[in-house]
């Protein structure tokens, strides 16, 4: 596995890519019977008797609290620090030091070059705007079993809603799609209560309901929001920075170590979060792994394909644990100039580089 895959592979273990996907149209027009209300803007679909006690239950509702990383957080951050972060990341990965044409990151006539400043003008914040303009509708389904039941059998709520004829029920599709790029349609939210049931335990069912969808939905936000500064930093610095390296694979976990360093300190930067604590998550070794730290050695890692299947994400995972965790150690004890010192010795080619490379992974 050359370089280039192995980062593939390693940037996958940091992000999960969110989904752009459409939603699908959810619902037919409303059957005989139920009613669609409006109550301080939540939409509801219910049955004309339910109407009072909902709309008492809903405009109790207090508003729920915002994580402090939303799009707009975020925004307003990249815009006060932007110009720092730019610098500082360059000085960090040592952009302008002169390189040879071998690593000098690919460009084309047909693409932008891949800058430090497009990091943040042309990816980050434009996402980051996109999230913040996001609109989701929710669209509350509360109903009797019987009659959702009944609702559904005539085709309605298609295709988050459908009918098991063996089982005599109703079964719902949970998973959702979301597009920055095109409006997406209302997401029900089932609240059925049985037959019977008081209006207190139905108020409390509805309210239960609101408080996770709409604390749900936020924390979503804010996370695409996280990942979407923290995988285009990671792939900046990989695509960048790294590959053009052509690092040897004695070398390789350099190359990683970098990615998560300088990824997590201007990560944590923009995220506002504190970096030992964000470095602390990123170089701990998992309990329950198979792949033990002092099973790799960095300076002569396994070829991937003598590697069990099963195995091969477990030691990826601590392969780029353990890489991030020695050059953090280096980087306590003398600061992140001490890995610019290192990427100018892998630019200029430095043989003596080898030697204090497997200095550090035997410290």
């Amino acid at each position: 596995m050359g370089m280039r895959a192995l980062l593939i592979v390693i940037l996958l273990g940091w992000i999960s890519s969110p989904t752009t996907a459409e939603v699908t149209p959810t619902s037919k027009p409303l059957p005989a019977g139920l009613v669609n209300v409006d109550v301080s803007g939540r939409s509801v679909v219910t049955i004309e008797s339910d109407i009072t006690w909902i709309r008492t239950a809903l405009e109790q509702i207090e508003p729920t609290t915002r994580p402090t990383t939303m799009p707009a957080d975020l925004i307003a951050r990249v815009d006060e620090i932007g110009p720092q972060v730019v610098a500082s990341l360059k000085k960090d990965l040592a952009v302008d030091h002169p390189r040879p044409a071998s690593t000098r990151p690919a460009t084309t006539p047909a693409t932008q070059p891949f800058t430090a400043e497009t990091l943040i003008s042309e990816r980050i914040r434009p996402t980051l705007q996109k999230l913040n303009d996001l609109s989701l509708a929710v669209e509350y389904v509360v109903l009797p079993k019987r009659t959702l039941t009944d609702a559904v059998k005539t085709g309605w709520g298609t295709p988050r809603f459908y009918y098991n004829r063996l089982a005599d029920d109703v079964v719902f599709e949970a998973n959702i799609g979301l597009s920055l790029d095109a409006p997406n349609d209302a997401v029900p939210v089932p609240v059925i209560y049985v037959e019977g049931d008081d209006e207190s335990a139905k108020a409390k069912l509805l309210v239960r309901a609101v408080h996770g969808m709409e604390a749900g939905v936020l924390d979503a936000i804010s996370q695409r929001a996280g990942l979407t500064v923290e995988s285009n930093l990671l792939d900046y610095i990989a695509n960048e920075v790294v590959i053009p390296l052509n690092l040897s694979r004695d070398r390789e976990w350099l190359g990683i170590g970098v990615i998560g360093v300088i990824g997590g300190k201007y990560s944590s930067q923009i995220l506002g979060i504190d970096r030992d604590r964000w470095m602390l998550a990123a170089t701990q070794e998992p309990p329950q792994t198979p792949v033990r730290f002092a099973s790799i050695d960095l300076s002569n890692p396994v070829d991937p394909k003598d590697l069990r299947p099963e195995y091969f994400p477990y030691y990826v995972d601590t392969m780029r644990r353990k890489s991030t965790l020695v050059l953090w150690k280096l980087v306590q004890e003398k600061g992140d100039e001490a890995i610019t010192q290192l990427l100018i010795r892998a630019i200029e080619k430095d043989p003596t580089l080898d030697e204090d490379l497997k200095q550090l992974t035997r410290e």
